[in-house]
């Protein structure tokens, strides 16, 4: 069994970012201490197309997590990459 990861990445006020891995090829950003999060819709409410919590990172589709592209992204800050 693979054992699940922890990234991080740095916001434009250095502040490290964690994003844990919570199932293969799957990414949860960890908004503890993160007051606010804003999310980019394409035309339709229910597609997601980029978030940006406070101070970055922007992250939106097509974007890569460890090397795989970021194909879908859930309300709950969940980051889904291609297998």
């Amino acid at each position: 069994m693979k054992k699940l990861r922890t990234i991080y990445m740095y916001n434009r006020y250095t502040k490290k970012i964690p994003i844990h891995e919570i199932a293969p090829d799957e990414w949860k950003i960890d908004l503890t201490g993160v007051n606010y999060m804003r999310y980019i819709y394409d035309k339709s409410p229910d597609k997601i197309t980029a978030i940006d919590p406070e101070g970055g990172p922007f992250m939106g589709l097509g974007d890569e997590i460890e090397g795989k592209e970021i194909v879908s992204i859930t309300q709950e800050g969940i980051l889904i990459c291609h297998q």
